[in-house]
C-alpha cells in the first residue's frame, strides 16, 4: 500500500496515571485519578498524530516483544489506520513498558531506555524501499548507526525528513530538513542554561534547515533554513488548561512533518505546532486524544 510518512524510531506501550494532586514528596501518599493505557515513543507518537491528520504512515524501528501489551499497542496502531507491517515481535524478548505518572503540570517517565538504547541492537535496519517510497520521513536519532543510515538513505533519495535531539554536529543534524531540540535534551547535553544562546548559534551555523528550541510553556527560539550565521527569532506558545504534557514534544514535531506535507511555509508550520501541542497538553492522555485536522484548524481559528 502507497504512504505518505515513513516514521523510524522508538516505539512502546505504556500505562499512564494522573494523580489528583501535586506529585508527591518521598514516602508520602498521591491518589490516582485514571490510569489508562498510552502509546510510547517519539516515533509512534509522531506516527499516531500524523495519522490522525489524515495521513497514511508506516512505521517501524524497535522491537516488540511478543506480549499482551505488545499486542495491544499493535492493535491499536492498526485501529488508528497505521501500517504496522516492518514492526518484529521477538519471542523471549522483554523491552521496556514505559510507566509515565503525570500530575498535570509536569510528568515523570519510569523505563527502561538504557538497557535498550546503549547494550546489544534491539531493532530494526531501515528500510530504503520505504524511505524511497515516502515523502517525507520522521526520523528518531537513537538508533545509533541505523539512525545515520536512514538520514543517509533519506539524503540519496532526496527524502526530507524531521529529527530532534542530536547533536548539532551529527550526520542526522547536519541533513535535517527540519530539527526541534527540546529542553529537556537542552539540559541533559548543555546543563549550563547560561550558554543556551551560544549553543543555539552552533545549530543554526551547522544545521542549514529550520531549527527550533522549545521551552515548554515559553517562547521558542528559531532559525529558519539558510546556511551560514541566522537570525533567532522568537515564537509565543498558546497559552492552554494543561492537563497532561506527556507527547507534546512528539505532537511538536509531528505538526512541523503535517506543515511540510500541506506544503505551508516555515512560520506557518511552527505556529501550527505551537497550536497541536498546546491541544495535546489540553486531553489526557494527549497524544491518543491528539486532534483530528477539522479540530486543529477550529482552534487556530479561534486564536487569530
Amino acid at each position: 500500500m502507497p504512504f505518505d510518512v515513513y516514521a523510524y524510531g522508538m516505539v512502546a506501550p505504556s500505562t499512564l496515571l494522573l494523580l489528583e494532586g501535586a506529585f508527591p514528596a518521598p514516602n508520602a501518599y498521591a491518589e490516582v485519578d485514571r490510569t489508562l493505557f498510552n502509546i510510547a515513543g517519539e516515533a509512534v507518537a509522531g506516527a499516531w498524530v500524523l495519522a490522525r491528520l489524515g495521513y497514511s504512515v508506516r512505521i517501524a524501528g524497535r522491537w516488540l516483544a511478543d506480549s499482551p501489551t505488545s499486542d495491544e499497542l499493535v492493535a491499536c496502531l492498526l485501529k488508528g489506520g497505521i501500517d504496522c507491517g516492518r514492526l518484529s515481535k521477538r519471542p523471549g524478548y522483554h523491552p521496556t513498558e514505559e510507566l509515565v505518572i503525570s500530575d498535570g503540570y509536569t510528568r515523570t517517565i519510569f523505563g527502561s531506555y538504557v538497557k535498550i538504547l546503549f547494550r546489544e541492537t534491539q531493532w530494526d535496519p531501515p528500510s530504503e524501499d520505504d524511505i524511497r517510497a515516502a515523502r517525507l520521513v520522521l526520523l528518531d536519532p537513537f538508533l545509533h548507526a541505523e539512525s545515520e543510515q536512514s538520514a543517509e538513505l533519506c539524503n540519496r533519495h532526496e527524502v526530507p525528513y524531521v529529527s530532534i535531539d542530536v547533536s548539532p554536529k551529527s550526520v542526522i543534524a547536519r541533513n535535517a530538513a527540519a530539527l526541534i531540540v527540546s529542553e529537556e535534551h537542552l539540559l541533559r547535553d548543555f546543563p549550563d542554561r547560561a550558554t543556551w544562546p551560544e549553543v543555539f548559534e552552533e545549530y543554526a551555523a551547522l544545521c542549514p534547515g529550520l531549527v527550533a528550541f522549545t521551552f515548554g510553556a515559553d517562547d521558542l527560539w528559531y532559525a529558519l533554513p539558510g546556511a551560514g550565521r541566522r537570525e533567532r527569532q522568537l515564537l509565543s506558545p498558546f497559552r492552554v488548561d494543561v492537563k497532561d504534557t506527556t507527547g507534546a514534544g512528539d505532537s511538536f514535531r509531528a505538526a512541523v512533518a503535517f506543515g511540510m506535507l500541506e506544503g505551508y511555509d516555515w512560520k506557518r508550520c511552527l505556529r501550527v505546532a505551537c497550536g497541536l501541542a498546546g491541544m495535546v497538553c489540553e486531553r489526557f492522555p494527549g497524544v491518543l486524544e491528539c486532534p483530528t485536522r477539522a479540530e486543529l484548524d477550529a482552534f487556530l481559528n479561534t486564536r487569530g
